[in-house]
């Protein structure tokens, strides 16, 4: 027996989804369980679209396949920015977004003395070798490397834009076999900074600039001082708003 959705929705939300209308549509940003899923699709009026975003690669997570079963059968469409995902489950997908604008407004509004050159932040799993190279390669500049392993590593995201914002910089070290645009290149385009990445699917998304961005690799380690020093090419407004998160939903209307 279903739970009933007046358990897992408040009253003021479950008004709100009933109330929805013609060209409307609801989004559940990566949460995938079943009971939310089933107690939602239950009042979703039938002339309203339903999404799923899926912010994080699902390839092996035995979990979300399972919940497959509930999402098809509540009529929500899956959209992810994972281009792996994409194709192995068929759904559809849509670029990375960020709240682009109250950080570019930022670079402008904010003098940030830069310490570092290069600035790097993630979770070490399963790709410390990947890091520790990488940061090998960077040891005649000014790094500031913090690797996640356990909770008292993490920082808060407003603490991780200063330190972005003070370094010349921003490092990106995705997963083996995960080639998919993350938030890194997003950040640096805002605060105009530049990119570091060892994903070379970065020069098929409208924000590539060479000037930019450097990717290992592919661009001549030799010329990396010259990259970094180099003044930070600006983009034109409408490629930067393209990713802004106010752009993203209305793209699912």
């Amino acid at each position: 027996m279903p739970m009933p959705t007046s358990f897992v929705l408040g009253g003021s939300l479950r008004n709100a989804i009933r109330s929805l209308k013609q060209n409307d549509a609801v989004v559940i940003a990566e949460y995938t369980d079943p009971v939310l899923i089933s107690a939602v699709g239950r009042i979703v009026p039938d002339r309203v679209s339903r999404y799923i975003w899926l912010w994080n690669y699902k390839g092996t997570n035995r979990a979300f396949i399972n919940n497959l079963i509930t999402i098809k059968k509540n009529h929500f469409e899956i959209i992810t920015y994972n281009e792996l995902d994409a194709e192995k489950f068929g759904f559809r997908w849509h670029s990375q977004f960020f709240n682009v604008k109250p950080y570019h407004q930022a670079a402008h509004l904010q003098d940030y003395a830069i310490l570092y050159d290069f600035f790097f932040v993630g979770y070490a799993k399963n790709r410390v070798e990947e890091i520790e190279d990488i940061y090998s390669k960077l040891s005649s500049y000014t790094c500031k490397f913090i690797k996640v392993k356990t909770a008292s590593d993490y920082i808060p995201y407003k603490k991780y834009m200063e330190l972005a914002l003070q370094s010349l910089c921003i490092v990106e070290i995705v997963h083996t076999g995960d080639l998919s645009c993350t938030l890194r290149p997003l950040e640096a385009m805002s605060i105009h900074r530049k990119l570091l990445t060892n994903n070379p699917t970065v020069r098929n998304y409208s924000f590539y600039r060479p000037q930019n961005i450097f990717i290992l690799g592919l661009d001549d380690i030799d010329n990396l001082s010259d990259f970094l020093y180099s003044p930070f090419a600006l983009l034109p407004s409408n490629i930067v708003d393209s990713y802004d998160v106010n752009y993203w939903v209305d793209s699912f209307r």
